[in-house]
């Protein structure tokens, strides 16, 4: 493998491998990029930003698997809570032209599909917000919830109210469908 540390501000463009499924270059940076030529795999670490036609990437580690057009964004793990779950920082945040930014843990993109995955993701959606345990991405405004609830309370973690649904379909700018559905209202003493 070979490494190449970036110190400056500015994107470079990494040329897409044959076969790789992308439309177009890809402009990036971090603080240290290693590539694996036997594996066809690019690492990047630390302040990472990709930019690829019209979305952005930030997170903290990414890695593209160039023979799977498929690229992979985590987050930062720097401590754990009092149950033994981890604490992240630097969460992948997406961003596609015209639409709100989705962050979640882990998120995953195909490059020929244009099609994604996010754990634990969060992002906005007039008049509220929306969360789940799994978002997909299945079209151009399209995307399949998992385990999520919508909310217009400004306190996205800790929603004094919700609803909950198992399953939600959302049309980006338009609407939601969900089944079944749950309303939670918490209560303050």
């Amino acid at each position: 493998p070979t490494s190449d540390s970036l110190t400056t501000d500015s994107l470079k463009t990494l040329l897409q491998p044959k076969n790789s499924g992308l439309e177009g270059p890809v402009k990036y940076k971090a603080s240290r990029i290693t590539f694996s030529i036997k594996d066809r795999k690019t690492y990047m670490d630390g302040n990472v930003r990709i930019e690829y036609l019209n979305m952005t990437l930030e997170a903290a580690h990414v890695t593209i698997d160039w023979d799977k057009s498929l690229m992979i964004a985590v987050g930062k793990v720097d401590s754990t809570d009092s149950l033994g779950n981890p604490i992240y920082s630097y969460l992948p945040v997406f961003t596609e032209r015209g639409n709100e930014p989705i962050t979640g843990i882990r998120l995953e993109y195909d490059f020929k599909n244009q099609r994604g995955k996010i754990l634990s993701g969060n992002t906005r959606m007039e008049p509220g917000y929306y969360k789940g345990k799994v978002i997909k991405k299945i079209g151009q405004n399209t995307l399949l919830v998992r385990d999520g609830y919508f909310t217009t309370c400004d306190s996205i973690e800790n929603p004094h109210f919700y609803f909950k649904a198992s399953k939600m379909r959302i049309l980006m700018k338009k609407r939601a469908v969900a089944k079944p559905i749950y309303l939670y209202i918490c209560l303050l003493y």
